[in-house]
């Protein structure tokens, strides 16, 4: 008992260690992006990275609407820096995210959360 308790403190730790640019440019990307499903087409790999792509979004959005891709480099273009990654869901779709100093910020997350790479799948 004393063993999980200890591994829960030491996660909610980890958790409460964000640094405040990372947590902040989450916070204001997330408020001024909504996510709008459409796919990406000309997204090219370079191992688990992905460059920024060329493609322009479809004309009906809006610059504050986008998908994954769209929120991953927002937030690499507030902090200025950090790598955009790929990884394939459970569902065999493909999903974009940023990684900067070992926190993963990913519109599918409230906050930034630590990242365990696992490596391209």
């Amino acid at each position: 008992m004393k063993t999980l308790t200890l591994i829960a403190c030491l996660a909610l730790t980890a958790c409460a260690s964000v640094p405040p640019d990372i947590a902040r440019a989450k916070q204001q990307v997330d408020a001024g992006m909504t996510y709008t499903f459409y796919k990406s087409t000309e997204v090219k790999s370079i191992g688990c990275a992905i460059m920024r792509p060329t493609h322009k979004k479809p004309e009906h959005l809006t610059p504050q609407e986008g998908n994954c891709v769209d929120f991953a480099y927002a937030y690499k273009d507030a902090l200025g820096r950090g790598m955009v990654m790929q990884e394939r869901l459970p569902d065999g779709t493909g999903h974009a995210y940023m990684v900067v100093d070992g926190w993963r910020l990913d519109n599918r997350h409230a906050t930034p959360v630590p990242e365990y790479h696992r490596g391209c799948e």
